[in-house]
Parts: structure tokens; sequence; C-alpha cells
């Protein structure tokens, strides 16, 4: 009798091990799929305009305090465009994206949700689920 009680307890210890990590592995699924779900959810477009009316449409999942500059940075990223810019404190000044450059009397302007953006401010300026940015190329 007194060799099994080891054996009882060695066998709760197992089951309760197995049952431990059968709930963590279901509860991870579904926060994982929780958390693809909200990704759709909260999902912003940005199209770029360029210079000979093409246009290029991206959409992606856009995280809390997300400003204009990291949307870009995201969609250059996965639309494998260039995108480059200099910064002075938090001001931003375009010098190219996707090989449209902005020199001369050319130059990136930025529309969120149909209002006019300076360029200066899309480092300071949050973008939110369902915002449509536009960069336009003149």
């Amino acid at each position: 009798m007194y060799k099994t009680i080891p054996h009882v307890v060695g066998s709760a210890v197992v089951i309760g091990f197995l049952l431990s990590a059968i709930i963590y592995i279901s509860y991870s699924d579904i926060t994982v799929t929780s958390l693809k779900s909200k990704a759709v959810e909260n999902a912003s477009s940005a199209t770029l305009i360029l210079s000979d009316g093409t246009t290029r449409q991206f959409t992606g999942p856009v995280v809390d305090r997300m400003t204009v500059l990291e949307a870009l940075q995201a969609a250059s990223n996965a639309g494998g465009f260039d995108l480059i810019y200099t910064m002075q404190g938090n001001a931003v000044k375009i010098v190219s994206m996707d090989n449209q450059f902005a020199m001369g009397d050319h130059t990136w302007i930025f529309f969120l949700n149909d209002r006019s953006l300076s360029a200066s401010r899309i480092a300071t300026t949050y973008i939110h689920a369902g915002d449509i940015l536009k960069a336009e190329y003149k």
C-alpha cells in the first residue's frame, strides 16, 4: 500500500501538467485568433498617386498611437517602395517616395480623410482604424 501512494501522486502530477498544457495551448490559439481578427478590424488604407496618375493602394493594421509617418513606413516595407525623408525635430521633409523626388516644383501632398495634411506634420499626426491616407505627387 505504501508503494502505490507515490505512483498515485506521480500520476496526478503528470495529469495536472498535461491538463495545464492543453489549457495553455487552447488559450494561445484563441488569443492569436483574436489578435488576427482585431488587426483586420483595425485597418487603415493608404493610396499613393504618382505623377503619371498611376495609383498604388495599401491596407494594413493600425496600432495604438501610430503616426502617419509610421503608416507610410509600413506601406513602404510591405509594398517594396522607397521612402526617404529627413527630420528636423518632429518636422518631416519627404525627399523621395516610390522614386518620385520632391525637388523643384514637385512635392508630395498629403491628405488624411480628405483633409490636407502638411508633410512636416506626418510624424506627429496619429492615424486611426478606418482612416484614409492619400499621398499625391504634384
